[in-house]
């Protein structure tokens, strides 16, 4: 997989993704590098590269550089040998990544701020009215409760 047109000093993240169904081992590395340098998850691999000045890849020895991919079976599959699929249909992604993370989780990571916030606000009238309300109700109601037993 050959990057073109990346953007001048930006850090990208490239990630590979695939069924976790089908028992694989994926790696994926620069060219140039050691093989097996990425960050493995659950069911996809992922490595960060970054551009020069002249939006080429850093860490490579060739113009424009290569991202490798290699895959190969790596378990038994569930419905045995005759059952495995023959070909390992995956997704690649590249983009934009700050501070290691991906440029697609900002919407993300701006609700859970925000959601931050709303718990910070809440917080004082939590602690100061509704959890002694609450306590309140459930003494005065706990003797009705057991003369009801």
């Amino acid at each position: 997989y050959v990057p073109l047109g990346l953007a001048p000093n930006t850090t990208y993240e490239a990630r590979v993704s695939y069924p976790a169904t089908n028992p694989a081992r994926v790696r994926l590395w620069l060219e140039g590098e050691v093989q097996g340098s990425a960050r493995m998850l659950l069911d996809a691999e992922r490595i960060i590269f970054r551009s020069d000045a002249r939006g080429r890849m850093v860490g490579t020895d060739r113009n424009p550089g290569a991202i490798l991919m290699r895959a190969e079976r790596w378990a038994m599959h569930r419905d045995g040998e005759a059952g495995a699929p023959k070909q390992l249909a995956y997704d690649i992604v590249m983009e934009r990544s700050v501070l290691g993370v991906p440029s697609s989780a900002g919407p993300i990571i701006l609700v859970a701020a925000a959601l931050l916030v709303v718990v910070a606000a809440a917080l004082p009238w939590w602690t100061h009215r509704a959890v002694p309300a609450l306590l309140d109700w459930l003494a005065q109601d706990a003797p009705t409760a057991r003369r009801r037993l």
